[in-house]
This record gives C-alpha cells, sequence and structure tokens, in this order.
C-alpha cells in the first residue's frame, strides 16, 4: 500500500504493516520493491 514515496513508506506505511504483522504474529513477511 504505497504511493511509491520513500517518505509515506518509512513513515506511514512500514510502521502500519509491522504494527500488522505483531498483531497477526506472522512469522515472516515476504515484501516484493516496487
Amino acid at each position: 500500500p504505497t504511493a511509491y514515496s520513500q517518505r509515506q513508506t518509512l513513515e506511514e506505511d512500514a510502521p502500519e504493516l509491522l504494527e500488522r504483522l505483531q498483531e497477526d504474529q506472522a512469522d515472516v513477511a515476504l515484501l516484493v520493491p516496487l
């Protein structure tokens, strides 16, 4: 869920993704760069 903005990815998307992964107790996340 990114708008191709490095700032948005670092400041908004990544922290939200981390929170969701921790809530789901995920062991692995496969992230693909755009």
